[in-house]
């Protein structure tokens, strides 16, 4: 039994341990929207139920994570997608909410399974998880990812120790939940169910069958069909079925699109390249994590003596190993946010490794939780520190003209990323004769509908192919295409234009093409011009209208940047 003194102490480090999580929300929780996000409010939750449902143009609607957020958007009585731009906050909070719940159940499952004393480990190791932070509040279905695989080892596992009915319908639901949010999370069912499945076989082999007495009578043993097991598979079973039902009207799209076709540059790439990647950022720079881990290594062979369970210390091993395995196998090229449900079996893993080192300690319980302690600091100190570097990294990649987005790293979740700010900033001028561009804009679907929402035409240059054409009678070496955004409301309209372009100058023709455009399409108006490189902006307006037109800066620099775009007057001219 658990003491009152360890009861406290969980308790008291369950809220140190979730700090880095509330720091997170009240940081992050007014943030604005960038694409991903932005196309799935858009066309996915404020829609119907049934578009929600019935819409996968790409592996871009988190169908149940949109049915969830269709769902909220109506409680809180904010349907309109341009109104919504402005409490987005309200949604984001739902998130945290949800994150909260892994962090309670990642506590719960340590707790039940591995060590009472020392539960609170799970919580300070994911809540400084970068990667868990960095998707936690994030308006995309790998959030409820880590929730529901949280809450299915939990259920799972329970119901095999107690065999209560709710954990078992708990276990069913959360699976066709998870399922049901992103189709690739298949790949943790699979190996729950295999790991779940040998510890079947095992234990039937074990205890089931007819065994002769020794009085050489026959003694009814438990037969396969007994165990717990079968139930809580079924269970799994059950919920990919009904998944698999619902995804019925979707099938097509969801199993032939340009991701699962798509094959790895490499046999082994998932193993050699996104395991490594995954790993690195689900340690978040807390190497010194690995002297409790080794320990923890070093007492399970060496101290025959603790008590703990190995079985489920392995189980939670291969579950989190086997998705990357299976991937492996499948021979797919899967992003690395893929693998961020995994977040919570890392941390209840490293969780029960690090309680059974502090258990093998010969050391008074005071000594053993000033090591909890001591970590739980390590932890917080350290999810500060490489959100501080973070930052200082994603602002050094706009100098460096660089587009950075994994796991661990992504430009919209930079401090400087405020394309509804820059919006607000171009309306503080006041210019009512304005034409905007949008070249080098780092996130050209967040500047297009924070633009709409205050009902600003704009242009973006979206890419430009190498490609012999012939229009109007003339040969071009190029076609390019902009996206003109007519207002809120509107449809975009997309148009291919042929030009004749220098390869040399491949990373500043964008500016030149579109600045070409789109002074004839709106001849007499004020262009403004927004991008996320200023340093490309600048060399390529010097480059190629250096004696016609120049750029006047409007605001500081950053993630967006807002330039004028002057004619040059005879006084300016060298």
């Amino acid at each position: 039994m658990e003491s009152k003194n360890s009861y406290t102490f969980n308790y008291v480090f369950f809220l140190v341990g979730i700090t880095p999580l509330l720091l997170w929300m009240w940081h992050h929780v007014h943030q604005d929207a960038w694409w991903d996000e932005l196309i799935s409010l858009k066309d996915y939750a404020l829609v119907s139920f049934e578009t929600t449902r019935t819409s996968y143009p790409e592996p871009g609607n988190h169908i149940f994570f949109n049915l969830f957020d269709n769902l909220v958007s109506r409680l809180i009585g904010e349907r309109d997608f341009y109104e919504l731009l402005d409490n987005l906050w309200k949604l984001r909070l739902a998130q945290g909410l949800l994150a909260i719940g892994t962090c309670v159940y990642v506590f719960l499952t340590v707790k039940q399974f591995f060590s009472e004393r020392y539960a609170s480990l799970a919580v300070i190791f994911l809540a400084s998880t970068i990667p868990f932070l960095n998707f936690s509040l994030q308006l995309r279905g790998y959030n409820m990812s880590m929730l529901f695989v949280s809450m299915i080892i939990y259920h799972g596992w329970s119901y095999l120790d107690n065999r209560k009915l709710p954990h078992l319908i708990l276990t069913g639901l959360t699976s066709f939940f998870l399922l049901y949010t992103i189709p690739s999370n298949v790949y943790f069912l699979f190996g729950l169910s295999a790991v779940i499945g040998i510890d079947w076989l095992l234990q039937f082999r074990e205890k089931g069958g007819n065994e002769k007495t020794k009085k050489g009578k026959k003694e009814k043993r438990p037969s396969l069909f007994s165990f717990p097991h079968l139930w809580v598979l079924a269970a799994i079973g059950i919920g990919a079925g009904i998944t698999f039902v619902a995804y019925q009207p979707v099938m097509e799209q969801l199993l032939d699109n340009r991701f699962v076709s798509k094959a790895p540059p490499e046999r082994a790439f998932v193993l050699t390249t996104v395991f490594p990647s995954v790993m690195k950022a689900f340690f978040s720079f807390r190497w010194l994590l690995l002297i409790p881990i080794l320990g923890g290594i070093f007492f399970w062979f060496t101290k025959k003596d603790l008590d703990f369970d190995h079985k489920k210390l392995v189980q939670v091993l291969v579950v989190f190993l086997l998705p990357f395995l299976f991937l492996f196998l499948h021979e797919k090229v899967p992003f690395e946010r893929t693998f961020v449900h995994l977040a919570p079996v890392f941390a209840i893993l490293i969780a029960a490794i690090t309680a059974l080192f502090i258990d093998g300690l010969k050391f008074n319980e005071t000594v053993k939780q000033t090591i909890v302690a001591v970590l739980a600091i390590f932890c917080l100190g350290n999810s500060v520190w490489q959100n501080l570097e973070i930052n200082a990294h994603l602002d050094k990649n706009l100098e460096r003209n660089k587009r950075e987005q994994n796991i661990y790293n992504a430009f919209f979740l930079a401090d400087n990323f405020q394309p509804h700010k820059a919006v607000k900033e171009f309306l503080a001028l006041n210019d009512t004769n304005a034409a905007v561009m949008l070249v080098d804009e780092l996130d050209r679907v967040s500047y297009l509908y924070y633009l709409e929402k205050y009902d600003i035409v704009s242009y973006a240059m979206i890419k430009i192919q190498p490609k012999q054409v012939e229009a109007q009678g003339r040969k071009f070496t190029h076609v390019g295409m902009f996206q003109k955004s007519q207002g809120k409301g509107n449809k975009p309209a997309f148009q291919q234009i042929p030009a004749n372009l220098d390869e040399k100058n491949k990373q500043y023709n964008d500016y030149l093409l579109l600045t070409q455009v789109v002074s004839q399409i709106e001849r007499g108006k004020n262009l403004y011009l927004f991008t996320g490189f200023p340093n490309n902006a600048e060399k390529a307006f010097d480059m190629f209208f250096k004696d016609q037109i120049s750029l006047k800066r409007e605001n500081e620099f950053g993630f967006a940047n807002l330039y004028r775009v002057e004619p040059r007057t005879q006084s300016q001219q060298p």
